[in-house]
């Protein structure tokens, strides 16, 4: 079982880091964002995240799905703007970013996460949708 760690440094010096046991993931949280690699390219990320929002029922607003970075943007039933961002990191990997409002809300971006490896094919054993 392989476990990548990112590191992420701020000029505040905050950064909190978190690996998801089992899943070959590591997750970071800086600034309300939280980052990690995937597998699967931009757009793969970019359509399992449109296919999140239609689960969790977040109305898609934006959605740029072309190229080496991609970008999808809903908001909430409550408004809450929800960023889910891919880049290109290799043959067959991303970069996801997803931030939720200005400073974050850790509990819905694990809900989103979650929902986005379930449909990339990801078997969720260390996290779990808290609802």
């Amino acid at each position: 079982m392989a476990v990548v760690v990112i590191t992420l440094g701020t000029t505040t010096g905050c950064v909190l880091m978190l690996a998801s046991a089992g899943t070959g993931l590591g997750v970071a949280h800086a600034k309300g964002n939280l980052e990690v690699v995937v597998e699967g390219t931009p757009e793969e990320v970019a359509l399992a995240a449109e296919e999140a929002f239609e689960e969790l029922e977040v109305h898609v607003v934006e959605s740029d799905v072309s190229g080496w970075c991609t970008e999808v943007i809903g908001l909430t039933e409550q408004n809450q703007k929800i960023k889910v961002k891919a880049e290109e990191r290799g043959d067959a990997a991303s970069k996801l970013s997803i931030r939720v409002e200005t400073f974050g809300n850790q509990q819905l971006t694990h809900i989103v996460y979650g929902r986005i490896l379930e449909n990339l094919g990801y078997e969720q054993t260390a996290m779990a949708d808290v609802e």
